[in-house]
Formats: C-alpha cells, structure tokens, sequence
C-alpha cells in the first residue's frame, strides 16, 4: 500500500470518472473513436478507475454493493492486459453508460464520509 487512505482512492474514482465523461462531452462514437488522444486519455481514466477500486478494502465494498467492483476491476484488467485487442465499443459504452450510472453512489458514497 502507498500510504493513502480508502477515501482518497474513492475520490480518485470520481475524479477520472468525471475526466472520462468531460473528454467524451459532446462526441458520438466515431468522433472518439477517430480521436486517438481522446481514446488514449479515456482509456487511461478507465484504468486508473479498476486500479483505484483494487485498493479499497472489501469491508468498504459490502457497504456500497451497488457499486460494480469487480466490473470495474476487470475492466482495468482487460485494458492493460490486452491492449492490442481492446475494443473501443466496449470503451465508448463504460464511459457514456457505465459511468453515469456508478458516480451516483460514489459521490453517494463520499458525501457518507463527510457527515
């Protein structure tokens, strides 16, 4: 572990979230599959998410089952592990389908930590 508490990587959740979805703001699927420095931010943001939920505890994650951990992991996983087969379809719809509905229950989830 790096020294950094579940909070901050809850945080860094909704922060590249946030970034995925502004990058892609405004564009159909083939503007963001025609823009290779959109597709390479996006996919970098998917990937910091899956490694961000890999370091928060289990206990955290049975508390917000609504959140797709394991979803979210493996997607991670399949990024940096299968780079030349990664499916852009499969990017385009974590971002504008996948990510509005999981930020609820993360930002739900960090407005739990402030009260």
């Amino acid at each position: 572990m790096t020294g950094r508490d579940c909070w901050e990587y809850v945080e860094d959740l909704a922060r590249y979230m946030n970034f995925a979805l502004q990058f892609t703001e405004d564009m159909d699927f083939d503007e963001f599959a025609n823009d290779p420095k959109t597709v390479i931010a996006v996919t970098k943001c998917i990937e910091v998410v899956g490694e961000a939920t890999k370091h928060i505890p289990d206990s955290f994650k049975t508390k917000y089952q609504e959140i797709p951990w394991r979803d979210m992991a493996g997607m991670r996983d399949r990024l940096v592990h299968g780079y030349f087969t990664v499916d852009l379809e499969i990017v385009w719809h974590t971002v504008t389908d996948e990510f509005p509905q999981i930020l609820p229950f993360i930002e739900k989830a960090l407005i739990d930590a402030d009260n």
